[in-house]
């Protein structure tokens, strides 16, 4: 556990795939591209999700798990660290 604020939270670690990332954009816009159609609604169109490293560095992820262990089914996902909390998600790269 990671004491933040005198309170217990979960661990969370961060990963990042090329490819899931380059996924979760393209089926934002697909979504996007079907807005007037009843079928689809528009969904979130923030792609960019970032969160605090232990360095207190802003890091792009497209996955966080409660376990430093493998859990990705993206084959090119790195491990990117321990995150210590959520700074935002955004429509474009910061």
């Amino acid at each position: 556990m990671v004491a933040v604020n005198s309170e217990e939270k979960e661990e969370m670690h961060g990963w990042y795939s090329e490819k899931q990332q380059r996924e979760i954009k393209v089926t934002n816009d697909l979504k996007r591209s079907y807005k007037n159609n009843k079928s689809f609604e528009t969904t979130n169109k923030l792609v960019y999700v970032y969160y605090i490293d232990s360095s207190n560095n802003k890091i792009l992820v497209s996955e966080v798990t409660k376990t430093n262990k493998y859990t990705s089914n993206w084959d090119d996902a790195i491990y990117l660290g321990q995150l210590y909390r959520y700074y935002g998600a955004f429509t474009k790269p910061i």
